[in-house]
């Protein structure tokens, strides 16, 4: 007497399979292809605060820019501040915040480094468009614009 035997239905996984077909011969040059570009970052930025002034400081609600930066051509954005406040006699604390840039052909976002002075080591932390697949990596200069709520910015790309 002869047994049959009921075949349950497997699915297989293709994630690990290297398909053979005309085009990808070596998979490998697919994940080497998806390597960040380096792109240029330097440029100059001003910037302006808006905020409330009290006794025992300022404490800003926004931080917009606009300037000309490298790659990025023609840019406007704003800081995302992680310390908004700035005591009376201090001075802005750029320390774990992030930089949102947006330019014609796309937008990058810069995630800034702690400092103990107006100069801070920032690196691209995300992208979009034209530059989602970039890093960049560099130095932030900031200093007051006299008698004003503006600050004016100088960025140099590192590497």
């Amino acid at each position: 007497m002869s047994r049959t035997r009921r075949r349950a239905l497997e699915i297989e996984c293709m994630e690990e399979k290297v398909l053979l077909s005309a085009g990808f011969h070596d998979p490998a040059r697919h994940i080497l292809a998806r390597r960040p570009r380096h792109i240029n970052t330097n440029g100059v930025l001003r910037g302006s605060l808006v905020g409330s002034a009290s006794l025992n400081g300022f404490t800003a609600t926004s931080f917009t820019v606009v300037g000309r930066m490298g790659s990025l051509g023609l840019a406007r954005g704003s800081f995302a501040l992680a310390d908004p406040f700035i005591p009376v006699g201090g001075r802005l604390n750029l320390s774990g915040s992030t930089l949102t840039l947006i330019g014609p052909k796309g937008a990058i976002e810069l995630g800034i480094a702690g400092s103990t002075s107006n100069v801070y080591r920032y690196k691209i932390v995300a992208g979009s468009g034209h530059f989602s697949d970039v890093a960049s990596a560099g130095m932030l200069v900031i200093k007051p614009v006299h008698g004003t709520n503006e600050y004016a910015m100088r960025l140099q790309t590192h590497g």
